[in-house]
């Protein structure tokens, strides 16, 4: 008999396996979670007992825990020494294929260069021109996201209801899946509290924005955020703490004290159900078709909404 529960949308480590980090990073040799917490293109994002590392667009580490240790993984392409290679022919000779696996791939982790070899990769999988990429430059500029990839999944059973919040599909190469999924997540100040943003990014060149294709997804999402606003809540209480305790291990980073206050729940935490509207990546000639673009969408969505540059590393969410 099947059942009609759909699964949750959580947020969460245990606390033994934050645990396992913070001794990774006490230790005194080098290694791959030290590279990434030094390096300031990183980002962690907190999943279902599960951290996500991205960099350059890319998921460059999916870091799970297993007998008491972290254990990342990488996407091969990423390890690909020149991915502009990867197109080439091999010859295959005497039932043997011509190439030097140690020439090609990376085959061991080396401290503070490993990690510079995998950003170098993702970028030619995610260029600068692609909305991966975009949304990273984003989050360096905005050092209040705390969170990217938040899915829409469809539960697997047959339920006719709205699809619940899940924890993301998408791929390594940084396209979207087929699952709706809201791009960032956003803590924004207000007088006495604190609420949660979404932001749906999107390239000037996506045929979606100049449709109402874009309209139908953001009220879409508006009323799956409405629906499950209190899970929401609580999982972003256990992100903002996972990002303090992060945050608590990187050299570069500034402590947030109001992260912990929100996960302790001294400081309330609200849901700003109408999602955002990010566009970059347009130049000059093509910002007078976006503006009249903006100023329709502004009627539906309302300007505030709505924040748009032509290159991503200046866009400030607000």
């Amino acid at each position: 008999m099947s059942s009609n529960k759909r699964e949750a949308f959580r947020r969460f480590i245990k606390p033994e396996n934050m645990e396992i980090l913070q001794r990774l990073a006490a230790v005194s040799d080098e290694n791959w979670f030290k590279d990434a917490l030094q390096d300031k293109d990183v980002f962690f994002a907190l999943r279902d007992n599960r951290v996500d590392a991205y960099a350059k667009g890319a998921l460059v580490h999916r870091i799970e825990f297993k007998n008491g240790k972290a254990i990342p993984h990488t996407h091969v392409k990423y390890l690909i020494k020149e991915p502009k290679k990867s197109r080439e022919y091999i010859s295959l000779e005497e039932n043997a294929f011509q190439y030097d696996p140690g020439e090609c791939m990376q085959t061991k982790y080396e401290a503070g260069q490993t990690l510079k070899s995998i950003k170098a990769a993702a970028l030619y999988y995610s260029p600068k021109s692609s909305e991966s990429y975009g949304v990273s430059s984003i989050i360096a500029k905005n050092p209040n996201i705390i969170d990217i990839e938040f899915s829409l999944k469809q539960s697997i059973d047959e339920s006719t209801e709205p699809p619940v919040l899940s924890e993301s599909s998408q791929s390594e190469t940084g396209q979207k899946s087929k699952h709706d999924r809201i791009d960032i997540v956003q803590l924004e100040k207000s007088k006495d509290f604190y609420q949660l943003v979404f932001w749906e990014a999107k390239l000037y060149a996506n045929s979606d924005l100049f449709s109402n294709k874009i309209i139908d997804q953001l009220n879409r999402y508006s009323q799956q955020i409405k629906r499950h606003e209190q899970a929401i809540i609580g999982a972003y209480r256990n992100v903002c703490q996972f990002q303090f305790d992060i945050n608590s291990l990187r050299p570069h980073h500034f402590h947030n004290n109001d992260l912990k206050n929100i996960a302790e729940r001294s400081v309330d935490l609200k849901v700003d159900d109408k999602p955002r509207l990010a566009i970059f990546t347009y130049d000059a000639p093509q910002k007078t078709r976006l503006k009249e673009r903006v100023e329709t969408l502004s009627i539906e969505l309302g300007k505030r909404r709505i924040v748009h540059k032509g290159n991503s590393s200046k866009l400030i969410l607000k």
